[in-house]
């Protein structure tokens, strides 16, 4: 029996939130940190580099205007899901899987938003909605658009600025019920373009993470989240003087590095995704994908191999960027020349400068004299901008304040039920290629 697939496929594309985007463009604006929206900002950055396509999930709440211009248009790496253009036996079929399986996550997903509602009476909801969906699907994109308040605080603030949709007083069931819609209906586009979910679906996805899904940018961020380890333990190890310790996604963390305020953040992601090695990469993994999808049995195999050749090159290539040999071992001595307890942080611009390119000009040269496999060169460069944006971080540069420490671990949380989700479809994705059914 084929897989029902509810939207058409699009090679290399990720799909998201649309509170996901809404989350990173609050935090874009203001640069006010809270753990959920810098989970939500990386997210979203991860995507825009790694992903050929970012596909906003559909709703008919919000389209973007002039303000979304640098993402958002014929030539630009973002898009919204249009589900009207669907023809309405497909649209109905998409809302009724995703409200039968609401009913059933109801009963067996133990990570549900907790919102004191009655399990009940969200039962009556999705079975009333499952009883109309089929005689109007168009209207019914209506209910389907509607706000969705278990977010993080950024996406509140924004959803309060967009016109009212009639559920913003709905009670805690009807909540409920909205989220594990939205929710559904994004897993179930899924089947067609892999998901990577908002801060507060995380948990609540990776439960449903059984099933088999297209697995494109999750093998992307696999080894993305290989070279965050990398650098993170050799930054611990290396400068413990510092207490140093890197709590942001990497690709984030460099953007935020080169970014004087705010405002640059999303323009600095648009240019490490225009570099060439971003885009050999993402047209690689595109091509992965695609043969796992469509190929030979041998050409299946020939991918899982150059995916694991890549992972293994790339380990190798970071023990040995991150090793003495990459000028590390130095930072201390480096730092130590700047009396980093007493350096007024709105006064010393030059000393931080001086600090700064001092490290990369240490980092640069080695790189730049090893050939590296394209493959895995974006990854390779992120790692050694890692040390910069670290001292940046370190002499507060880049934030207005800094995350309290029972907000770092909340964050901690966050990346580590992301990894948890990507490794969980890579292993079905290679189970599916070893023993194709």
């Amino acid at each position: 029996m084929d897989t029902f697939q509810p939207y058409p496929a699009l090679s290399g594309a990720v799909l998201i939130d649309n509170s996901t985007y809404f989350s990173a463009k609050v935090l874009a604006s203001t640069g006010e940190l809270e753990p959920l929206g810098v989970f939500n900002l990386g997210n979203f950055i991860d995507s825009l580099i790694l992903a050929e396509n970012v596909c906003l999930a559909p709703t008919t709440a919000w389209a973007p205007d002039e303000s979304d211009g640098l993402l958002f248009g014929p030539t630009k790496p973002c898009s919204q899901i249009d589900l009207s253009q669907l023809p309405s036996a497909s649209l109905t079929e998409l809302f009724e899987t995703a409200l039968m399986a609401s009913l059933e996550d109801l009963k067996s997903n133990p990570f549900l938003p907790v919102v004191g509602a009655d399990r009940r009476d969200v039962r009556h909801i999705l079975l009333g909605w499952l009883s109309e969906v089929g005689s109007e699907p168009a209207r019914f994109l209506r209910i389907y658009s509607g706000k969705v308040h278990e977010t993080d605080i950024g996406t509140e603030h924004f959803l309060a600025g967009l016109p009212s949709l009639g559920n913003e007083n709905a009670s805690p069931e009807r909540r409920l019920a909205h989220y594990l819609l939205r929710t559904n209906v994004a897993f179930e586009i899924s089947a067609s373009i892999p998901y990577s979910p908002h801060s507060n679906r995380i948990q609540f996805v990776c439960e449903k993470l059984h099933q088999s899904r297209s697995a494109s940018l999750a093998l992307g961020l696999e080894m993305l989240k290989d070279t965050e380890i990398a650098v993170e333990e050799t930054l611990s190890s290396e400068l413990p003087s510092l207490g140093l310790r890197c709590h942001l996604p990497l690709a984030l963390a460099v953007v935020l590095s080169g970014a004087s305020n705010p405002s640059e953040i999303l323009s600095r992601s648009i240019e490490l995704r225009n570099t060439r090695a971003a885009k050999r990469y993402r047209r690689w993994m595109t091509q992965v994908v695609r043969i796992t999808k469509v190929g030979t049995l041998a050409e299946q195999r020939t991918a899982l191999r150059e995916l694991k050749e890549a992972r293994a090159l790339l380990s190798t290539e970071l023990s040995k960027l991150l090793s003495q040999r990459s000028g590390l071992t130095q930072l201390t001595a480096i730092a130590d020349a700047v009396d980093l307890s007493n350096l007024n942080l709105e006064e010393s611009r030059t000393a931080r400068a001086k600090l700064a390119r001092q490290v990369f000009d240490r980092a640069v040269p080695w790189l730049k004299k090893r050939k590296v496999k394209k493959r895995i060169a974006i990854f390779l460069s992120l790692a050694q901008k890692g040390s910069l944006r670290t001292l940046n971080q370190l002499l507060g540069r880049t934030f207005k304040r800094q995350l309290k420490d029972h907000e770092l671990a909340r964050l901690d949380r966050l990346r580590l039920d992301h990894s948890n989700q990507i490794r969980r479809v890579e292993r079905t994705m290679g189970r599916d290629v070893e023993d194709p059914r």
